[in-house]
């Protein structure tokens, strides 16, 4: 949707169905103080044919029939239902062509609009899950029960809970030393930090990411770009704006030293 907010997440690769390659994550986007979108991107694509999966909401939340959209090939087949009845949402896709498994069907994204009905501070559960899957050239069939589907992770929106982006020790302030943090778990990580780990191991009292960086609120505060990996791009972003800053030049990122509401915490 134009116009829309990004909000750092901490997203989780997810896949529950055994023997394939299939892998998805699950972000969200600020739409207004009451309104966001839930949007399923497929990571993986090992060669689909048809799969569907269906998000859960709790009964305080309400989805809009009316704004969802896809990213997808253009010979595919997306269809989308809500179920007011139980709160959950059904997509189904269907590829066409015979080339499936080209990697331009990877990056597939899926994105549902829901609004707030109640208290636009507390906490909100999405339950996520793929229901049916097929992959000829994996060999691969997954099918279960339509009206009981699996819960592959459980997204916890909570609009209420501010980051500053950039802002690694909490100071209320972007400079050399956040930088130096993020070259410093950069240099820990290999160059390749995966938000989802880097926000279990925080919450770990005893992990030594934990105990390295205590002021660090969450993992998208580092995520500069919010592509869910912590990784050259977020220092060099960083870099950039400290030294434009310092400058006093125009700005490349102005999302950095600003608040943005962390809403996605996965469970799986």
């Amino acid at each position: 949707m134009a116009g829309a907010t990004a909000i750092p997440t901490s997203a989780i690769d997810i896949t529950t169905v055994d023997d394939s390659a299939f892998q998805y994550t699950v972000t969200t986007n600020k739409v207004s103080e009451n309104k966001f979108q839930v949007v399923f991107r497929v990571l993986k694509n090992p060669g689909i044919r048809n799969f569907s999966f269906a998000i859960q909401n709790d009964a305080d939340v309400l989805h809009d029939n009316n704004k969802w959209s896809y990213e997808a090939p253009s010979n595919s087949l997306v269809q989308a239902y809500w179920e007011e009845t139980t709160n959950r949402l059904y997509c189904f896709f269907v590829d066409f062509s015979p080339e499936s498994n080209d990697i331009s069907r990877e990056n597939m994204t899926f994105t549902f609009e829901y609004e707030v009905k109640g208290n636009t501070t507390a906490e909100h559960i999405f339950k996520v899950g793929v229901v049916e899957y097929n992959s000829p050239i994996e060999n691969v069939v997954f099918s279960n029960d339509t009206d009981n589907p699996p819960t592959d992770a459980n997204v916890f929106i909570s609009p209420s809970v501010n980051v500053r982006l950039g802002d690694i020790d909490n100071d209320n302030h972007v400079d050399a030393i956040d930088l130096f943090y993020v070259e410093r778990m950069l240099a820990d990580s290999n160059g390749h930090l995966s938000a989802t780990y880097l926000d279990q191991q925080l919450k770990n009292r005893n992990s030594t990411w934990s105990k390295d960086y205590p002021f660090l609120k969450c993992a998208a505060v580092a995520d500069i770009d919010h592509n869910t990996v912590i990784e050259k791009a977020d220092s060099d972003s960083l870099g950039k704006y400290i030294a434009e800053k310092g400058a006093g030049a125009a700005l490349t990122n102005k999302e950095i030293n600003t608040l943005f509401p962390v809403t996605v915490v996965y469970e799986n």
